[in-house]
């Protein structure tokens, strides 16, 4: 026996590994993989190459990542994560081991997530709450304007500047409420609802700012979806960044890529309300200069006429009459003239008398407590309770120390 095997034909490990590396490398099943499984022994290396095992209930398979592809991983890796690998299995020369080379890393949550966003996106696209007929169109001159997102942050700092900068007697009503994690979404319905029963409020802008997928998603929730489709209301959406797109985004009546895109969408400047109406009186002088000088040529054409020589005093008479009335269209005009230009002085002096902003450059401030709510009472403040400070050129951060009655100067404790 022995004899025999000795007369047969050796391969060295190496051989016997490039062999069996392969015949795995030619097998079309195991290359272009989708695997799913949970990562352990995570691994980056210094070299910038990724080392991990990914395993179900059952079995493990060794897995390497180089840097060149995990470069375009958006997520860190971490022990205990679900994520679907793409790529193709191979062996490792050295050790004789088998072993997934990944191309591809995405998170298994997140594409259950995507599956959902585009089923719902479907749903709601088939019933046509995205149809532009449905689209209501914004107020050209808003008084007041509803916000929908977190009492902090930059979204509701940007919305107010740019509303103040365009046009100072616009209201600006924030309801204050989560625009991520569980409830977010029902908290913004009741926030359109609220909106919808407030008096006077002719826009609503709902947003957040930037963020993943998960991050956003109370903008994909289906009962914030149909609330925002049936806002009696036009609202304008501003959630995240211009390569973000939601449910809301679908159903809004208006889409901005950024919330100072939507104030600026929502609030017209003011100077483009004087424009407006400058060019309605330039309009009506052409339009009463027209037809006067049209009155006059015919006038002409009579007066060079032969048959109505005769007729030469009567024509006279209507072409005093026509200068006449010439005369008091003019003085009529230049009248109407001033008196839209004083109702304009008359209306900008009391948009800007009404302005938060005017009063607040009088040495006025604005109070809030944590939550965003104006403190107009001493009875909203306790003891030891931080609160905001809004001057005209900027917050400040403060708490209370004491509060007296009316008409009570507070005691020196020196």
């Amino acid at each position: 026996m022995l004899k025999e095997l000795l007369n047969m034909m050796t391969i060295s490990v190496t051989q016997l590994n490039e062999y069996a590396g392969r015949l795995i490398a030619g097998d079309e099943m195991l290359q272009g993989l989708l695997v799913e499984g949970e990562l352990s022994n995570f691994k980056a290396h210094s070299s910038g190459h990724w080392y991990f095992t990914l395993k179900d209930a059952q079995s493990s398979v060794r897995c390497v990542m180089f840097r060149q592809y995990n470069r375009s991983v958006n997520f860190r890796p971490a022990d205990g994560m679900k994520v679907i690998i793409g790529g193709g299995a191979n062996l490792y020369l050295r050790d004789g081991a088998f072993q997934l080379y990944a191309q591809t890393m995405a998170n298994a949550g997140l594409g259950m997530l995507y599956e959902k966003y585009e089923a719902l996106k479907a749903k709601l696209a088939a019933e046509g709450l995205f149809d532009a007929s449905h689209k209501k169109p914004l107020p050209r001159f808003p008084r007041r304007v509803g916000v929908i997102t977190s009492p902090t942050g930059a979204v509701i700092r940007d919305i107010i500047n740019v509303s103040t900068r365009r046009n100072p007697g616009v209201d600006i009503l924030l309801v204050p409420c989560r625009v991520q994690g569980d409830g977010a979404a029902e908290e913004m319905v009741q926030a359109l609802e609220t909106l919808q029963s407030t008096d006077g409020i002719d826009v609503i802008l709902i947003g957040r700012g930037g963020g993943s997928l998960e991050d956003l998603w109370a903008f994909n929730e289906e009962i914030l979806a149909r609330a925002v489709y049936a806002c009696k209301i036009p609202v304008v959406s501003c959630v995240g960044h211009e390569t973000d797109t939601t449910m809301v985004d679908y159903v809004a009546d208006l889409r901005a890529p950024t919330p100072s895109a939507a104030a600026e969408l929502a609030v017209p400047h003011v100077d483009g309300w004087r424009q407006t109406i400058d060019f309605l009186m330039e309009s009506m002088a052409k339009q009463v200069e027209q037809a006067l000088h049209i009155r006059e040529s015919q006038l002409g054409l009579l007066r060079r006429s032969g048959p109505m020589v005769k007729l030469e005093m009567r024509i006279d008479q209507w072409t005093q009459q026509v200068k006449q009335l010439k005369r008091q269209t003019e003085q009529h005009a230049i009248q109407a003239l001033d008196r839209q230009e004083q109702a304009w002085k008359s209306l900008v002096a009391r948009t800007e008398a009404l302005s938060p902003q005017h009063a607040l450059k009088r040495g006025y401030a604005i109070l809030r407590d944590q939550a965003g709510t104006l403190l107009t009472s001493k009875q909203q403040t306790k003891k030891n309770e931080p609160f905001t400070v809004i001057f005209a050129d900027g917050t400040a951060q403060a708490v209370w120390k004491d509060t007296k009655e009316e008409g009570q100067c507070p005691q020196n404790s020196n």
